[in-house]
């Protein structure tokens, strides 16, 4: 979070952030702070390919987060940055094999991004924080257009195809 041009997450001096955005900003300093955090911090050359592009339906990186958080996006809603800090990591997921650095990392900070998020949400007695069951599908029911069931028979089903009636006259 950024005040006033001089103040910066990515700098470690924050002067003056919001009282909300205070436990965000930490997260953001233990991701950085992380061996493999310096992954995330922004496009890699791999997330510019069509494969990426086609499987990933939005792009998030850390400073996309940091610039959502200094527009205010996340000051009414802590849920929307741990909604999109689990975007991140599951993207790389997604996207890069099990075995490589990117899915390993991913794999590691999501886990203690989770686990920050309890600890956080037991401290203040709120609870904020969805299981990562319930992340997942609230992920898959958003990327997933919604299934519409008809009960009656619309009456182009009753109509016979062109095919179906030259056999008719055939016989």
């Amino acid at each position: 979070y950024r005040s006033g041009g001089n103040s910066s997450i990515r700098g470690g001096d924050i002067k003056s952030a919001g009282v909300k955005l205070q436990p965000l900003i930490e997260i953001i300093k233990l991701i950085r702070s992380h061996s493999r955090g310096s992954v995330f911090e922004s496009r890699l050359r791999s997330q510019e390919t069509k494969d990426y592009k086609r499987l990933i339906r939005q792009h998030l990186d850390m400073k996309t987060i940091e610039k959502k958080m200094e527009k205010g996006s996340y000051v009414s809603s802590s849920l929307s940055f741990y909604r999109d800090l689990k975007l991140l990591f599951t993207n790389a997921i997604v996207f890069f094999p099990p075995s490589s650095l990117e899915s390993k990392a991913a794999q590691e900070l999501r886990t203690l991004v989770s686990n920050e998020m309890k600890r956080r949400a037991g401290k203040s007695g709120r609870s904020v924080v969805k299981s990562e069951a319930e992340l997942s599908v609230s992920i898959q029911k958003s990327s997933v257009p919604p299934l519409v069931v008809c009960k009656k028979k619309t009456s182009a089903s009753k109509k016979t195809s062109p095919s179906s009636s030259l056999k008719q006259k055939d016989e």
